[in-house]
This record gives structure tokens, C-alpha cells and sequence, in this order.
């Protein structure tokens, strides 16, 4: 048997009690819903995507070849960006429909964020 306890500096303890995966899988989700709505710490998948390419206008009005390929290692960087935020944004779409497993690897991903911190911990059987 195991504790899912969460933690942070502002909150006192949550912690759910574990016997199987499928609970654990459920706790996690718990977990999730507390985070989203009590603390918004998924705000930053929950809207649509709004990129900042910050490239330079030095870099956007020169023809110079240097400059060509910093403008285009930016929009790559980017493109990445946008890929992660999109897969992110999908596992966090099916949790908030209640897929328990999409919100598992949602919280486990950002484990360790101000107010993300989570432990498993063993319990004896009483």
C-alpha cells in the first residue's frame, strides 16, 4: 500500500491512500483537478496558443546570411516549443475529461513546480 501525499508552501498536506494502480491512477487525477482548479497551475495549457517569437528587427529586415540563419534557428526553436505545448495541451484535455492516465503523466511531468510537489511513500498494512 502507498501514500500519494502532496505538499507545498501554502497549502497544508492532501494525500491519498493507495492500494492498486487504478487507484493510484485516480488519486493522480484527484491531484490534478485540486491543482487546476484551486491553484491554476495549468493555465498555461487551458487557453489557446499565443507564441512570442522574439526575434530581433535587426534580424528581420537583413538579407545578410547570418542573420538569415538566426531568424530561422528562432522559427525552429519555436516550432518545438509549439510541439510540446501542443502534446501537453492534449494529456491536458483528456484529464479534465476524466482520463485518470492522461492526468498521471500530466502531474508527474511538472512534478516539483512551487505547487507541484507530490511524494509516493510505502505503508505498512495495518
Amino acid at each position: 500500500m502507498k501514500l500519494l501525499r502532496y505538499t507545498n508552501r501554502k497549502d497544508s498536506r492532501k494525500s491519498w491512500i493507495v492500494r492498486d494502480q487504478g487507484q493510484m491512477d485516480r488519486s493522480f487525477l484527484a491531484l490534478f483537478n485540486y491543482l487546476d482548479a484551486e491553484w491554476n497551475v495549468y493555465d498555461d495549457v487551458d487557453e489557446d496558443y499565443a507564441p512570442t517569437l522574439n526575434i530581433p528587427l535587426a534580424l528581420t529586415q537583413s538579407s545578410d546570411p547570418d542573420s538569415i540563419e538566426r531568424r530561422a534557428r528562432i522559427v525552429r526553436e519555436h516550432k518545438i516549443d509549439r510541439a510540446e505545448w501542443e502534446a501537453i495541451r492534449s494529456l491536458y484535455l483528456r484529464a479534465k475529461s476524466g482520463d485518470a492516465v492522461a492526468a498521471r503523466k500530466l502531474v508527474q511531468g511538472r512534478n516539483g513546480g512551487e505547487y507541484e510537489k507530490y511524494t509516493i511513500e510505502d505503508l505498512e498494512e495495518v
